[in-house]
């Protein structure tokens, strides 16, 4: 069982939510919709902060939130099930390769790591720089590789 506290899941959940929905309606080209981006972050972060209370061994949260996401693109942001899959899995690749870049960063500076994980607001603070990667890694991609490209997710421009 992964906690958050309310804290966290204000401060690290919802923006988090919010950079994931953001960056599937960016990639799949979709019209942003400020109620639906709204209601799926929201409702992304909360079943996030429930999932994360469940009882279960490290990892199957990721793949419940994964299939859960995807239905909340499908449903709520009307993307196609293929493009919602192809997003989510690049998404949470990138959030997974920019948390273990910090954790790595945090042991090579000696960062206490029992003391950070004890310490909502610590843990908040030291993982802000993983979210600021997360952003930048996806505005990139999103400039680079959906913006100037002629095809796309198999679409021709």
């Amino acid at each position: 069982m992964i906690k958050l506290s309310v804290f966290e899941f204000f401060c690290r959940g919802i923006p988090e939510a919010f950079i994931f929905v953001l960056a599937s309606l960016l990639f799949t080209k979709k019209k942003i919709d400020k109620k639906n981006l709204f209601i799926s972050s929201i409702l992304y972060a909360i079943t996030v902060y429930l999932v994360r209370m469940l009882p279960i061994h490290l990892g199957v949260h990721s793949i419940i939130l994964i299939m859960i996401y995807i239905v909340i693109s499908v449903l709520i942001n009307k993307i196609t099930i293929n493009k919602s899959i192809f997003c989510t899995l690049i998404e949470f690749s990138i959030l997974s390769i920019c948390e273990l870049t910090n954790l790595f960063i945090l042991g090579w500076l000696k960062v206490d790591m029992q003391g950070m994980l004890s310490n909502p607001a610590k843990k908040v603070l030291y993982f802000i720089p993983s979210l600021i990667l997360f952003s930048s890694i996806l505005a990139l991609f999103y400039i680079v590789i959906c913006k100037n490209r002629k095809t796309y997710l198999g679409v021709q421009k």
